[in-house]
């Protein structure tokens, strides 16, 4: 049985409505589960994105914990917190390379969290690698068909 954690968002800015439609997702998407007593806990120790759940329903959780981030930025001490990020130039063969990293690396920390019975905080390990130039032959950069 997973340990139930107080949430609690440090230096949240959004409105109580937010907070109440992130809750509602989280339960849509079976990622958090009501008690008895009205605590939520966490379906399992670590929460991937799954290919059978709905893209918009992760999109938007994907949105929503990249604002917690930024947040997190002005409002958490650096001890509390891990954010950095490097920019780097590569070929499109490089890129499905650091892609198959990242899975890697997703999957070791799953690993890592499933062997940790002591749960004492709720932490969000975001990852965004894109680009930030358009391909030399791509007119416009836009139209990510496969959102």
């Amino acid at each position: 049985m997973l340990p139930t954690v107080q949430l609690s968002i440090p230096g949240f800015a959004g409105s109580s409505r937010e907070a109440a439609a992130s809750v509602e997702l989280l339960l849509k998407l079976g990622l958090i589960k009501k008690q008895p007593d009205g605590t939520y806990i966490q379906t399992d120790t670590a929460i991937t994105a799954e290919s059978g759940v709905a893209s918009l329903a992760i999109r938007q959780l994907n949105k929503a914990m990249a604002l917690f981030a930024v947040d997190a930025i002005d409002n958490l001490a650096k001890t509390e917190r891990n954010i950095s990020g490097i920019t780097v130039g590569i070929s499109q063969d490089m890129y499905d390379i650091i892609n198959a990293e990242i899975t890697a690396f997703k999957e070791r920390i799953v690993t890592l969290v499933s062997r940790d019975l002591h749960c004492e905080r709720v932490y969000q390990l975001n990852m965004q690698f894109f680009p930030l130039s358009q391909k030399p032959d791509s007119p416009t950069g836009k139209g990510a068909s496969d959102k």
